[in-house]
């Protein structure tokens, strides 16, 4: 899962397109369309003033919007995507968190679905907390404020991502009927020992073999899966730990906080790298 977000150049263009869009600009443009149309069928010169007017109306808005109050349509831009983002990675949340339900249902309350659903709960609560204690501890105009939230916010969503990979992994592993698969191979192979097997069923020995393979390898990845999770909760935790017990003094704080930022910039980066 990846977190839905606006970069400036996207909150720009929204900018220019509501600022091209304005009802003054647009209103003063159609009355100077109107006003040519007007002139050319009756021939009326007044219509040739009023399209004048209208179209210097036109730019004019268009100008003191775009040269003048740029900076205000910008926030206003940035606002509404803030918003829209915001439900878009509501709506990816809630998307997940059904998904993992229907693991539960799927696999009859297997350990990896049980175990997944709870790592979805545990991060929720975890980031919320290191923001809570970040909040407490460092003011946000220090650059390391930012760094902080910003890479465990990598390490939040690698979580996320990994729950995603998850479900969809869980879902392919219940299409391999293994119960069929372990019966037919164990038919074949006893028609294989009596050496009454026909090509086509060595043939077909093969091909459940690589199914039942396939079905190991998938399995082996959702482990690495809530493996890479589980230590990044863990180092969200210690983070957490370490910056809620920061020395006052503040020489041996500022080491504390390289330090652990250093670390939770490490588990970051790594994260990112297997998520690619």
């Amino acid at each position: 899962m990846k977190k839905a977000e606006y970069s400036r150049k996207d909150i720009q263009s929204k900018a220019v397109e509501e600022i091209l869009s304005h009802p003054l600009t647009l209103f003063a443009g159609l009355v100077g369309l109107l006003s040519v149309v007007g002139f050319f069928l009756f021939s009326v010169s007044i219509l040739i003033w009023v399209c004048s007017l209208s179209f210097t109306l036109m730019v004019g808005s268009g100008c003191v919007n775009y040269f003048v109050r740029r900076d205000y349509f910008e926030k206003r831009q940035a606002s509404l995507l803030h918003k829209i983002a915001e439900q878009e990675n509501k709506n990816e949340m809630l998307k997940l968190k059904k998904g993992l339900k229907h693991c539960l249902k799927i696999t009859n309350d297997d350990d990896f679905a049980v175990q997944g659903l709870a790592q979805f709960k545990k991060v929720q609560e975890k980031y919320k907390l290191f923001e809570e204690v970040i909040i407490n501890k460092l003011s946000p105009t220090e650059v390391t404020f930012s760094r902080f939230l910003g890479t465990a916010e990598q390490v939040y969503f690698s979580v996320l991502d990994n729950l995603d990979k998850f479900v969809i992994s869980i879902k392919t592993v219940d299409t391999f009927d293994i119960d069929y698969l372990e019966e037919r191979f164990d038919k074949l192979e006893i028609k294989k020992k009596e050496d009454t097997a026909e090509q086509a069923d060595l043939d077909e020995i093969e091909t459940i073999q690589k199914r039942i393979d396939m079905r190991e390898e998938l399995l082996e990845k959702i482990n690495i899966f809530l493996t890479e999770n589980e230590q990044a909760l863990t180092q969200l935790d210690k983070t957490t730990i370490n910056l809620s017990c920061l020395e006052t003094k503040k020489g041996r704080a500022s080491a504390d906080i390289k330090a652990t930022l250093e670390d939770l910039e490490i588990l970051a980066e790594r994260t990112n790298k297997y998520n690619r």
